[in-house]
């Protein structure tokens, strides 16, 4: 595996194009558009932003690429044909991705067991097979995910991939500490703008090599301005939501609400089906996911 340079400081040179950046852009004085941004600062004010040593993390172009890495970061460290396990009703690209990336998808069939709108593998003896990739999000895109993290890592051939898009929770701990064959994906799409497209990727130190060369050489310029910027907590976030919506929106406090959608059984919901986006079946009983009130 070829080994790549370091990511070092480089100076910006305001009189000359030094990395083959184009000198007339769409608007002729605007940096984000022309030029490349200084990977070494953007690096510099992540670590500084969440108190992160930069051999914990790397930085992408969204939880997409994020997902991609790991599967090549994986497929790298891990020779065995190797099955990529996701709940259903989840994030549909995650099986795309994982068959782009050479992986047998394997959809496990969920259920509500402790709590309703959290999802839980109903056949719990695949967690005693090694050489699984098992993904899930702890907030996914219609219900809360939960597996058994440290069942699936006492095989030391297993892998996690914890989606954390939605809640940023890992990111923004005091302290970080990730046990091997642990991965965090995120992003700040869902807390701040999905155009900006800043994702990241939390693992242990010793993965560091490998992290270090599959990330992509950069990130947008608009990105790397929000390195420095510190995620709002899921919690403030939906305290937020909550002064916003709670008295306007009749569904608010009705099934499952995060700051991005809300979840109900659908012969619960009687409004307009326009605000519906998707729907899903647990345990046989259907649900709809609504946007949120503009």
């Amino acid at each position: 595996m070829t080994k790549r340079n370091m990511i070092l400081k480089r100076k910006r040179n305001d009189k000359y194009t030094t990395a083959n950046e184009p000198l007339i852009g769409y608007q002729e004085n605007d940096s984000i558009i022309t030029q490349y941004p200084d990977m070494h600062k953007a690096y510099m004010d992540f670590s500084n932003t969440y108190s992160i040593p930069t051999d914990n993390f790397i930085l992408t172009n969204g939880t997409e690429e994020s997902l991609r890495i790991c599967l090549s970061v994986i497929r790298k460290m891990y020779d065995e044909y190797r099955e990529f396990c996701y709940m259903d009703n989840g994030w549909g690209l995650t099986k795309i991705i994982a068959e782009q990336e050479g992986f047998y998808p394997k959809e496990l069939k969920s259920t509500f067991e402790n709590e309703e709108y959290e999802q839980v593998i109903e056949n719990k003896k695949i967690y005693n097979f090694p050489e699984r990739i098992f993904y899930y999000a702890p907030i996914s895109n219609i219900f809360k995910q939960n597996i058994d993290e440290e069942k699936v890592l006492s095989i030391p051939s297993n892998v996690v991939i914890r989606d954390e898009v939605y809640t940023n929770k890992t990111l923004l701990k005091p302290i970080i500490d990730l046990t091997e064959g642990l991965f965090v994906i995120g992003s700040y799409s869902k807390a701040l703008g999905c155009g900006i497209r800043l994702g990241y990727i939390l693992y242990n130190s010793v993965y560091d090599e490998y992290f270090q060369h599959d990330r992509p050489n950069y990130i947008s310029p608009l990105a790397a301005m929000h390195t420095k910027i510190c995620l709002p907590s899921y919690e403030t976030r939906m305290e937020h939501m909550r002064e916003l919506e709670e008295e306007r929106d009749e569904y608010f406090r009705e099934g499952f609400t995060t700051p991005n959608y809300i979840t109900m059984k659908e012969c619960d919901y009687n409004g307009d089906k326009e605000r519906i986006d998707k729907k899903a079946t647990i345990d046989g009983v259907p649900y709809v996911r609504l946007g949120m009130l503009k």
